[in-house]
C-alpha cells in the first residue's frame, strides 16, 4: 500500500510511505513529522502516525501562488478524508470540494487514486487510510454491524464535537510505548462506531423538512470545523442555502440552542482542553477565536463557573497529587 503527496507544481516529494497491507498484531506504531517551507509561495506540514495496513495523515497547507497538492494511494484501501480549517481566500468555492466538516469514507479497488486539492488557499486535511485486511481485523470482534457499514459505497458524513476531540486524540496522543496502539485502536474503533450510528440516526420527530434538516447538519458540521474564525449568521446561511430566519428559527428548534451559544460551548469545551495542556489563558484565548482576553475570561467563568486560572490550578493540584510517591 503505497502512500504518497507531492506538489504537483514543481513535483516535489512531500512524503512517501510504501506499508504492507497485512495486520500484523506485534507491530508497533511510527510517527513522521514533515516541514516544507519555500518562504512566502508554500508551506506545508504532515504528521503521518502509521504501521501495516494503517495511516494517519494530519496535513497543514498554505499555498499562495497556486501550488496543486496531489495525493495518491496505490492497492486495496479504505478512505476516509475530512477537510476543515479551510480558507478559499483566492480561489473561490469553484473547486469541487465538499465543505468544510464534512467527512467521507470510500473503498478504493487496485491502482492509484489521486485527489488534486484547489491551490491559492489554506486548509487541515486528515485521512485515514487502511488496507482491506487491517479494517476487519480491527473490526472483527465488534457487535455491531461493522460488515454492511464498510460494504455500503461512498458516504458522507458530518464533523460533530465528539468526533472532532476523536480525531485530536489521535492527532496530539501523548501514549508512547506499549500503551500507544491499543490506545490508537481504540480510539479508532469509537471513531468508526460514531461514523456508523450517525449513517443510522435521525433528528428528532420535530417537525422540521428533512431538506432543512439536511442543512442544519451542514450548518452544525461547518460551525464546528470553523469555530475559531465562525461565519456570520448571513455566510452561513449562504453557505447552506438557506435563508437567515429559517436558519435561526431551525438550528434552534433541531439543535435547542441558538448559533452563537453552540459556537461559545465548542470553543469553551477546546478551552478546557487546552488549559489542560498547561497553555496559558492569552495563549488560549488566541487559539480559540477571542481577541479580548478579558471577554474570553468572562465567558469561561460563565460558562464553567470558575476562570480559566482556578481550573488551570485545579489541573496542577490533580497532576501534582499522582507524582507523590507510594508508600508500601
Amino acid at each position: 500500500m503505497m502512500i504518497c503527496a507531492r506538489d504537483g507544481s514543481t513535483q516535489t516529494m512531500l512524503y512517501k510511505l510504501d506499508l504492507d497491507e497485512g495486520f500484523n498484531l506485534d507491530a508497533d506504531i511510527e510517527t513522521k513529522l514533515i516541514n516544507v517551507n519555500t518562504g512566502n509561495d508554500f508551506k506545508a506540514t504532515c504528521k503521518l502516525i502509521y504501521m501495516p495496513g494503517l495511516c494517519f495523515i494530519d496535513e497543514r497547507y498554505t499555498s499562495i501562488n497556486g501550488n496543486e497538492i496531489v495525493f495518491s494511494v496505490a492497492g486495496n484501501h479504505f478512505l476516509i478524508t475530512l477537510i476543515s480549517d479551510l480558507n478559499f481566500g483566492h480561489n473561490g468555492q469553484g473547486n469541487g470540494f465538499h465543505l468544510p466538516g464534512e467527512i467521507t469514507k470510500a473503498y478504493q479497488s487496485p491502482g492509484d487514486v489521486e485527489t488534486r486539492l484547489p491551490a491559492g488557499c489554506e486548509f487541515r486535511r486528515i485521512s485515514l487510510v487502511f488496507s482491506g485486511t487491517y479494517i476487519l481485523e480491527l473490526l472483527k470482534n465488534e457487535r455491531w454491524d461493522h460488515k454492511a457499514f464498510l460494504e455500503r459505497e461512498n458516504n458522507t458524513f458530518r464533523l460533530d464535537g465528539s468526533i472532532n476531540v476523536l480525531l485530536n486524540d489521535l492527532s496530539e496522543s501523548s501514549y508512547q510505548g506499549i500503551y500507544q496502539r491499543p490506545f490508537f485502536e481504540l480510539k479508532l474503533k469509537e471513531f468508526f462506531f460514531k461514523l456508523y450510528a450517525q449513517s443510522g440516526s435521525k433528528m428528532n420527530d420535530d417537525g422540521i423538512p428533512f431538506e432543512i434538516k439536511e442543512k442544519l447538519l451542514a450548518a452544525k458540521a461547518f460551525l464546528t470545523s470553523e469555530f475559531v474564525k465562525p461565519p456570520t449568521i448571513k455566510q452561513l446561511a449562504r453557505i447552506v442555502s438557506l435563508n437567515e430566519f429559517k436558519l435561526k428559527l431551525y438550528f434552534k428548534l433541531g439543535f435547542g440552542t441558538t448559533i452563537h451559544n453552540f459556537v461559545t460551548k465548542i470553543r469553551m469545551k477546546e478551552a478546557q482542553r487546552m488549559l489542560n495542556q498547561s497553555l496559558s489563558v492569552t495563549e488560549v484565548s488566541e487559539k480559540i477565536g477571542y481577541k479580548s482576553v478579558s471577554h474570553f475570561i468572562e465567558t469561561f467563568k460563565k460558562h464553567h463557573g470558575k476562570t480559566p486560572k482556578q481550573v488551570m490550578k485545579q489541573c496542577d493540584l490533580t497532576k501534582g497529587s499522582h507524582d507523590q510517591p507510594v508508600f508500601i
